[in-house]
């Protein structure tokens, strides 16, 4: 009888050890990756990061600290002016952008000076954070011109207007057109 017992308490304590290097593998990985706010299909997984580049100034500056909410755009749909991490393939590190045009939004593009543009949405002329226009090249507003045209004007959907806080420049829309959803990697907080 005693033998049964001793079989019972030592199978006991290799499912807690089994169980507890499980947990503490688990848990070692998950800080290594971020720190997992939810499971399931909404899964998300926060990851705070050091800022590199100035393209958010002075909304977001060089060497700040943000969390980035990785897997937050699988089941919440993007605003307007969410700050967002996207992948862009000339890069290994996604781009922090802000989220200007949305789905149905009417995007189009005015003559400012010196052969220069804005761009609108829905009639109002975008601004940086500082209240200056956006500004497009001759190449940027064709690249724009081609969604206009073959969208009649309109953001079609799971598609976006990214943005950097740059009035005169910046790898975002004006370079590589409207961004897709499933390239918006993660929102930022």
């Amino acid at each position: 009888m005693s033998s049964i017992r001793e079989n019972i308490a030592e199978a006991k304590k290799r499912h807690y050890l089994f169980w507890g290097i499980a947990l503490f593998v688990s848990a070692l990985l998950g800080s290594a990756a971020g720190f997992r706010l939810s499971q399931g299909p909404c899964a998300i997984t926060a990851e705070t990061v050091t800022v590199r580049g100035g393209s958010l100034e002075p909304k977001i500056e060089n060497d700040d600290k943000i969390t980035l909410l990785y897997g937050y755009y699988r089941c919440h749909t993007p605003r307007r002016n969410d700050i967002v991490a996207y992948r862009y393939a000339p890069s290994k590190d996604p781009l922090l952008k802000i989220v200007r045009g949305i789905p149905g939004d009417t995007l189009a593009i005015v003559e400012a000076e010196r052969k220069l543009s804005n761009i609108t949405i829905n009639g109002i002329i975008l601004e940086t954070s500082e209240g200056k226009p956006y500004l497009l090249t001759p190449n940027q507003k064709d690249l724009l011109s081609l969604y206009i045209k073959d969208h009649d004007g309109i953001i079609p959907q799971d598609s976006y207007l990214l943005l950097s806080n740059l009035a005169e420049g910046g790898i975002d829309s004006r370079t590589f057109g409207l961004a897709g959803l499933s390239d918006m990697l993660a929102k930022a907080k």
